[in-house]
């Protein structure tokens, strides 16, 4: 035992010996630790931000959407979708969908979403706005929505020119203006006149809150006008009673529109299912990008392989000497095994200081708050020592295999 703090002594006496060769094999392992670090708490943050969002627009939410997607015990199954182009399909999901949906047993309200061409100005300022049509309940069903100033459409502005609007169409077309309630807006060559301002829901998160924060709410029938006629709706958002029965209500609104709809063009989803989805998105795409990053680690991996190769011809003699004085093989393969971890652990220290150098930018310059894991940290340094054995474990036993008289010779 006495004789491992020696050889980890030796190993830095080594390290700090070559400096540069050393720094080069730390880089690689360096960037690719902080590459995946990063990517990975991204994602994270990405998934808690989406989480918050989806949880912070309603409580018992379900969502009847266009396009199938199947969800098991274990969530979200990719392999399970239908047409893509099902999904963005505006011409599936119908009013009577809507009108039937509300009928049934355990349904509190009901409310369809349909998306309308055209931008909300104001003179020659244009707002970067979603304009959305939908009908009263839409309050009711996703809680989110609070009205700030005025109020909320209601049924008796189906025909009429009224918008609500969220606050940064407030701070692109009414610069400085706190409540632009009875302010007129375009759409197309339409005017309307706003009757109620929203403001952002106080659990929303940042990252997906612009959603909130540039929609314009115009009734059903003011969006289908501007459709030219067609109703275009995109999603229909329904609200259960209770949350204890809420999948026994799923299941009545499945049967429901399997009536007037085949089993490949629509889903339904509850706010649990919706996280499971965007959640295997996030993973998905986050393990993918993460993959790209550990490339670094194997190049890293190399560069180690390759300064323990050189450090093995350098010091030839030495091991010669070594050997010649007792020392086992074992012993000199533990040597250079060290070193080659030392090395390893060294870049994964440093890319760990990378990354939250990286997670705090991302954190200041964008909406994006990264989330880094314990687990996360843990495996990093796992992996790094990984790295260190595997590609530090050839040139171990190449120079625990010399012969001692020729390494003295060669030395």
């Amino acid at each position: 035992m006495k004789l491992i703090p020696l050889i980890i002594k030796e190993a830095f006496i080594s390290i700090f010996r070559h400096k540069l060769r050393s720094f080069f094999a730390v880089l690689g392992v360096m960037v690719g630790i902080a590459a995946v670090i990063s990517l990975v708490s991204i994602g994270k943050g990405v998934e808690k931000d989406v989480t918050k969002t989806v949880e912070g627009i309603g409580t018992n939410l379900i969502v009847v959407l266009s396009g199938k997607i199947e969800t098991d015990s274990g969530g979200f199954n990719q392999s399970q979708m239908s047409n893509p182009a099902n999904f963005i399909s505006g011409d599936i999901l119908k009013r009577e969908d809507a009108d039937e949906i509300s009928k049934i047993e355990g349904v509190k309200a009901v409310a369809p979403i349909a998306l309308a061409a055209g931008s909300v100005r104001k003179g020659d300022k244009v707002s970067g706005s979603m304009i959305m049509g939908t009908n009263p309940p839409m309050k009711d069903v996703m809680s989110g929505f609070e009205v700030k100033y005025g109020r909320f459409i209601e049924d008796s502005d189906s025909d009429q020119k009224k918008i609500v609007v969220a606050d940064m169409i407030r701070e692109q077309l009414f610069e400085g203006k706190e409540n632009i309630v009875g302010e007129k807006v375009e759409i197309g060559k339409d005017e309307f006149e706003i009757i109620g301002q929203l403001q952002k829901p106080k659990d929303a998160g940042e990252l997906f809150s612009s959603d909130y924060d540039s929609v314009a709410i115009i009734t059903m029938d003011q969006a289908k006008r501007i459709n030219g006629g067609e109703d275009k709706i995109m999603r229909i958002a329904v609200s259960a009673n209770d949350s204890n029965t809420i999948d026994e209500t799923v299941e009545r609104i499945k049967q429901n529109m399997l009536l007037r709809h085949k089993d490949d063009e629509f889903s339904v989803l509850t706010q649990e299912e919706l996280l499971d989805m965007f959640s295997s998105i996030i993973n998905i795409l986050t393990s993918a990008v993460s993959a790209i990053g550990a490339i670094s680690l194997i190049v890293g991996g190399i560069g180690i392989s390759s300064v323990m190769f050189m450090s093995v011809a350098d010091r030839t003699r030495e091991i010669g000497i070594r050997k010649a004085l007792g020392a086992t093989g074992g012993v000199i393969t533990l040597q250079f095994l060290i070193e080659s971890i030392i090395l390893s652990i060294l870049g994964g220290a440093f890319g760990l200081f990378l990354s939250l150098v990286v997670n705090r930018v991302v954190a200041e310059k964008t909406v994006i708050e990264p989330h880094l894991t314990s687990t996360v940290v843990v495996l990093s340094v796992v992996f790094c020592t990984l790295v260190g054995v595997i590609f530090g474990l050839i040139p171990a036993i190449r120079a625990s295999l010399k012969d001692p008289v020729e390494a003295l010779r060669e030395g």
